[in-house]
């Protein structure tokens, strides 16, 4: 995703949650749901190895892929059948490994025994026609991590005039914990002050005749987690939230730590320079 399209899916986002936030008369939450701290979202990071030298990839994505990396899907087809796994092997797959310095790397047959593990998933069409996977290479991908994009090797994956990739490294080089999931919160905009113990997010501001929201903030020695607390409030009508800036103080520098949002999903982090 751009950085344009990033902030346009923050917008969107921000915009469809905040729209019924606080409502008619006899509606006491002026918060909509999903910006309060969700139990669990600090301890989904407690394994996280903050210590460890490369610090690991947190990727904004849950899954692991497979990632479109570059051409033209044929069909409809052939789009839902390389991005689920529906794929037969019609190549031989190189012995190159990758750079040893990028983690643990893994094997081209482990990358397609991941891919095509995607398969056992149900695919919400009517049916999927297998393609015919060409050609095999090692090359690279640019992901979106929560310290900004990065380049990393990855196996390449063509068929006809498009090619897919999955990542050549795994942990502890990616690190994802199985308890968070993907929503729209990874489109949320974090700056970090140059001592990074100010975080400064843009989340709703409370409409006229209800209580200022307050950010909430909870820290461990691996994450930080940040939302909003929601205070009783009763409108007569119904109103349209409007985003505002929060600077949210932290207890130390945010460092290797991860910064994540009320479910615990990783924001994206943009480092003020000195």
């Amino acid at each position: 995703m751009t950085a344009r399209g990033t902030r346009l899916g923050a917008v969107t986002l921000l915009a469809a949650l905040v729209t019924t936030a606080c409502g008619t008369a006899g509606d006491d939450r002026a918060l909509p749901h999903g910006f309060e701290i969700q139990p669990g979202a600090l301890a989904a990071w407690d394994s996280f190895p903050v210590n460890r030298q490369p610090r690991p990839l947190v990727l904004l994505r849950a899954d692991r892929g497979p990632y479109f990396v570059d051409g033209t899907f044929s069909s409809d087809n052939d789009r839902v059948a390389m991005l689920t796994g529906q794929v037969e092997l019609d190549a031989s797959l190189p012995p190159a490994m990758p750079p040893a310095a990028a983690g643990r790397p893994i094997t081209a047959s482990e990358a397609w025994a991941a891919v095509t593990r995607l398969s056992a998933t149900p695919v919400p069409v009517a049916t999927v026609s297998p393609v015919r996977v060409s050609r095999v290479a090692l090359g690279t991908l640019a992901v979106h991590t929560d310290r900004g994009k990065q380049q990393i090797p990855a196996w390449h994956f063509t068929s006809g005039g498009a090619t897919v990739a999955w990542p050549a490294v795994t942990q502890p080089e990616i690190y994802q914990p199985g308890t968070v999931r993907a929503t729209g919160y990874t489109a949320w905009d974090a700056r970090l002050s140059a001592d990074q113990k100010t975080v400064t997010v843009r989340l709703p501001a409370a409409p006229a005749g209800c209580p200022a929201y307050q950010p909430d903030v909870r820290e461990s020695a691996t994450a930080v987690v940040i939302g909003l607390q929601r205070p009783a409030c009763r409108t007569s009508t119904s109103r349209r939230l409007t985003p505002q800036d929060y600077q949210i103080t932290l207890a130390k520098p945010l460092g290797a730590r991860v910064l994540a949002g009320p479910a615990g999903v990783p924001l994206p982090v943009q480092l003020a320079r000195n």
